[in-house]
């Protein structure tokens, strides 16, 4: 869909290429869509809803207007209750126009939203691919950490505890069981 601009000016109704173009800009549509494809229909029924055909192109704010709707926003004053237009046919019967200007059938908005939730759904993808977090640089710390004097000394009256010396009085856990012997003993002993 992606291709190379023409001069427009906002005024003008925008072309279909250049629609689906913004759309692939803006995500709802994907950069190598293949005609075949169900977006590229999506992307087709979508012009036959704004009437691109027969206005020549679409304007900014049906477009926009359409869009939005696409992304889930609901816009009750824009919800006329008027017959499907002669000659419209399948999800289009929900748009109408009036002074050139978009409006949708009642209910329509909810319609249109489910009919076009892939595209959503690609615009969904494409916010979190541009939203990807970039690494940042790690900071090496030069500082290392300071330990105080009364830690230190606790550190190395814990040692004792289990060291005699050079060589290990009792592993950890001979070490635990005896002292847990000892209280047991101790308990005994008050209890008696």
């Amino acid at each position: 869909m992606a291709r190379q601009e023409e001069d427009w000016s906002p005024e003008k109704p925008i072309p279909y290429e250049q629609t689906g173009s913004v759309m692939t800009t803006l995500g709802f549509l994907s950069y190598n869509i293949q005609p075949d494809s169900a977006d590229f229909a999506l992307f087709q029924e979508l012009w036959e809803v704004l009437d691109g055909e027969n206005r020549e192109g679409v304007t900014q704010n049906n477009l926009l207007y359409a869009l939005l709707i696409i992304r889930g926003f609901k816009f009750p004053e824009r919800e006329v209750n008027v017959d499907p237009e002669e000659g419209r046919q399948g999800i289009a019967k929900q748009a109408a126009f009036g002074n050139d200007e978009l409006v949708i059938r009642v209910g329509g908005t909810a319609k249109i939203f489910a009919h076009f939730k892939n595209l959503w759904v690609n615009r969904i993808l494409f916010e979190g691919e541009s939203k990807k977090r970039v690494p940042v640089a790690t900071v090496e710390l030069k500082a290392a950490p300071q330990i105080s004097e009364k830690s230190k000394k606790l550190a190395e009256e814990s040692r004792k505890k289990y060291v005699s010396g050079e060589e290990m009085a009792t592993d950890i856990v001979s070490y635990l069981y005896d002292k847990e012997q000892t209280r047991q003993a101790e308990k005994e002993a008050i209890n008696s």
